[in-house]
């Protein structure tokens, strides 16, 4: 689901700001025109050096155009491939039903 996957790129974008995304903006900032610097991360990080966007502002424009990335990239899949999508929760549910099932036991030490 969407609010899953945007939660989950909220939070994995504060791991990255805490493990020093800011720091390793900053030193790769003399290179902020070359089009590999234009990712997302460094290119926001990029504007709030150069007084463009506040620090605030920072995170949010990173999580805004994170969440865009991973539709198109949703969408490319969708034109481009057939496939399912497994809910890690949904398999998680199955394994600890299976894990406490007799049957299942049985036919593991048979």
């Amino acid at each position: 689901p969407k609010e899953i996957l945007h939660e989950r790129i909220k939070s994995r974008i504060k791991i990255m700001l805490n493990q020093g995304l800011e720091k390793e903006a900053r030193k790769l900032y003399q290179y902020k025109n070359n089009i590999a610097m234009q990712t997302i991360g460094y290119k926001e990080w990029f504007d709030f050096f150069d007084k463009k966007i506040s620090k605030e502002e920072v995170e949010n424009q990173i999580v805004k155009n994170t969440n865009r990335y991973a539709k198109k990239q949703l969408t490319w899949f969708k034109k481009n491939f057939k496939y399912n999508f497994i809910n890690e929760i949904k398999v998680q549910s199955i394994i600890n039903d299976l894990s406490t099932s007799e049957k299942f036991k049985y036919s593991l030490n048979n």
